[in-house]
């Protein structure tokens, strides 16, 4: 237990007889992360000789290291950067272990992938889409899914990510090296939305009301319609599909979605909310206007930066 973290990372290797290292990237940094906690514990994070042989040792360049005598530091973007990559290493090691051990009980191989979904899913809620991104490669590149089926999840899962990361090109040629004619109608109309297909949707969205496979909060909500939501025809489809009261609040959600995706400012997406929606005046709920909707995101934006202040304040306190 008293052993390094990359010791830690070969005992698994050597006793799984599975290379570790293949499936996880930056082991200098991270073997840093664990260094600069030895410095935060033991020299008021002054760097010692120990922390710079220790670095050099796991593979960092001499001109990524602090000075010996220096003060590091441990900011709110080190810790942010950092904490994603000992999640990805929890993650990923559970997981190999999990398949390692279980290897021939296909249930568990089953078990194992719906959870690493999930963990990339509730990750990518929180905005870290390049984490969740990361995982799910990993998921059907480097490992072999249990089922047709969970891969093809994670691939639209990962497509999603890519949306949210602002690589729409990226998230098509990853659709487009798959062939999706056998697959479920869910996954069907997941393709045709993020490849910007309408043709043929419609009659898909029905099967899928039935099949209760999409809810209309999912189209409203997922990352995966951004490259529909503001064409009037899709809004159509939904409201023909679901029923117009139904639609206004899809409609409000999916708005806010494409304004704010991560919660932070976009401009470009205040402006094709009004380019694209109807400001005419209209009491109708689902005509909404553009404008109260700004306003609205604005207010949402403001609390937000309130919020991040005041935790700012608070752990500044804490330190002093």
């Amino acid at each position: 237990m008293h052993a390094s973290h990359r010791d830690q990372i070969d005992w698994i290797s050597n006793r799984l007889k599975v290379k570790v290292l293949d499936f996880t990237r930056e082991m200098p940094t991270f073997c840093e992360i664990f260094e600069r906690r030895n410095l935060c514990a033991h020299t008021d994070l002054v760097v010692s000789k120990r922390y710079i042989t220790n670095c050099l040792k796991y593979g960092l360049k001499e001109d990524e290291i602090q000075k010996i005598d220096k003060k590091i530091n441990v900011d709110p973007k080190y810790l942010s950067e950092t904490t994603a990559i000992i999640v990805e290493y929890g993650i990923i090691i559970s997981h190999i272990i999990w398949r390692a051990i279980f290897k021939s009980d296909e249930e568990q191989i089953a078990a194992a992938d719906k959870l690493l979904l999930a963990h990339a899913a509730m990750i990518s809620r929180s905005g870290r889409h390049e984490l969740a991104e990361r995982l799910l490669f990993l998921g059907y590149c480097k490992f072999k899914p249990s089922s047709d089926l969970l891969k093809r999840e994670m691939i639209i899962g990962r497509a999603k990510a890519l949306i949210m990361l602002d690589k729409l090109d990226d998230a098509q040629k990853i659709i487009n090296e798959h062939d999706w004619t056998s697959s479920n109608t869910r996954m069907r109309i997941y393709r045709q939305a993020i490849l910007g297909e309408e043709a043929g949707i419609e009659d898909l969205i029905k099967i899928s009301k039935m099949e209760n496979s999409i809810t209309l909060d999912e189209y409203a909500s997922s990352p995966a319609f951004s490259n529909l939501s503001l064409s009037p025809t899709f809004s159509s489809m939904l409201r023909s599909v679901f029923g117009a009261a139904d639609q206004a609040g899809a409609d409000l959600k999916s708005i806010f979605h494409n304004m704010y995706p991560d919660g932070d400012n976009n401009p470009a997406g205040k402006a094709a909310v009004k380019q694209k929606l109807p400001t005419n005046g209209r009491s109708s709920k689902i005509d909404i206007d553009a404008e109260a909707i700004v306003d609205a995101s604005n207010k949402i934006m403001e609390a937000k930066l309130k919020v991040t202040a005041r935790r700012s304040r608070k752990s500044s306190g804490n330190k002093g």
